[in-house]
């Protein structure tokens, strides 16, 4: 009896297994997702941009950059009482940022640690701002160069976390609450070149806890309470360039035998008791070659102790007691590029002759 004959079935492929399909979801799914997340990405950095500029502020690309892709922001200026550690925390999705300057609102202990974590910051300006819980975070900011702190929120313990930025070139303090003990945290700043601690209370006291052998390019010491005796006491090794002493107690007794004082270029005096004994003291800075001495009581006579100040190119007398009976001092003494004579009772007359024997003068009246 013969046997059924048996059909043949065509071979079927084994089915997939499931690690494969799954590698094919997932596959699927980083197509789809990438660029989904990339898209994202862009958005919310863009937003971030917008949200400044909605709130006033500006923002400054890298230079050839033309959108927000990559980290292009540089850096981002915001004055707004809008400021909070939200907005602050979607700034720092910017990790290439270098320059922050940020005025108004509120930032806690979790908006400062967000300031921290942009390690790339070299500029950081914080003005009139409320920071109730401190600035220790910002000590992470290695790379600093440039620091400002504005207004009454910082004061001696705010300057421990600023003694830590050892690479700090510029600080400017500006009607804080420091005192003279907290100017000593500030001893291990080596690198300082540009120093203001205008409008606060610091006192010759204070001024002695400042390194001796800070290199000094500007020094701004407006509106505080240093005294001649604070500067012949303070045996700075060299010379700012820029120096204010405005709104200060000094008289300038005793300027001229101040060794830091003999190379300074700029000395701002304006709002001072300097008086005529005191410009006999200036008249021996032989290097300056911009003197402003607005509001000074001084008279025609005191002038004449500037005669040697060969180098003399700026000076401002606005405000002074000074009168057109020196004229003709102002006329040769000094090559002068800027003359202000705001609030003096010059005639017309006067000022034309100054003016053509000083051809190259910009007078302000």
């Amino acid at each position: 009896m013969s046997q059924p004959a048996i059909s043949e079935q065509p071979p079927v492929d084994p089915p997939l297994s499931l690690r494969f399909r799954l590698f094919l979801y997932a596959l699927l799914l980083a197509c789809i997702g990438l660029p989904l997340a990339g898209w994202w990405w862009i958005r919310s950095r863009a937003a971030v941009m917008q949200e400044v500029q909605a709130l006033g502020g500006e923002v400054t690309l890298f230079e050839g950059s033309t959108s927000v892709l990559f980290q292009s922001v540089k850096e981002i200026r915001l004055n707004s009482k809008e400021i909070d550690d939200e907005l602050v925390s979607r700034i720092t999705s910017y990790g290439n940022l270098e320059e922050l300057r940020l005025s108004g609102g509120e930032l806690s202990k979790d908006g400062v640690a967000e300031l921290g974590s942009l390690t790339q910051l070299r500029m950081l300006s914080l003005t009139n701002m409320q920071i109730p819980d401190g600035l220790e975070d910002l000590a992470n900011l290695t790379q600093l160069e440039d620091l400002t702190l504005d207004g009454p929120a910082i004061g001696d313990e705010e300057l421990k976390t600023v003694g830590r930025l050892t690479n700090l070139r510029a600080l400017y303090l500006h009607r804080t609450q420091i005192t003279d003990a907290g100017l000593q945290h500030l001893s291990g700043l080596s690198k300082l070149q540009r120093l203001m601690i205008r409008d606060t209370g610091i006192t010759d006291t204070g001024l002695a806890f400042l390194p001796t052998t800070l290199l000094l390019d500007y020094l701004d010491l407006s509106g505080t309470n240093v005294t001649d005796d604070g500067l012949a006491q303070w045996k700075l090794a060299t010379a700012p360039r820029f120096l204010s002493l405005r709104r200060t107690q000094v008289t300038g007794r005793g300027f001229a035998s101040i060794p830091f004082m003999q190379n300074d270029a700029v000395l701002d005096l304006g709002e001072s008791p300097l008086d005529n004994a005191g410009l006999s003291e200036i008249g021996q800075l032989t290097n300056l070659e911009d003197l402003r001495l607005y509001k000074c009581p001084i008279t025609d006579a005191g002038l004449e102790n500037l005669k040697s100040l060969s180098s003399l190119q700026d000076l401002n007398l606005s405000q002074t007691k000074v009168t057109e009976e020196s004229v003709p001092l102002l006329k040769s003494a000094w090559r002068l590029k800027s003359l202000s004579l705001q609030g003096l009772d010059f005639s017309e007359d006067a000022i034309l002759e100054i003016e053509r024997a000083q051809p190259n003068c910009k007078i302000r009246r």
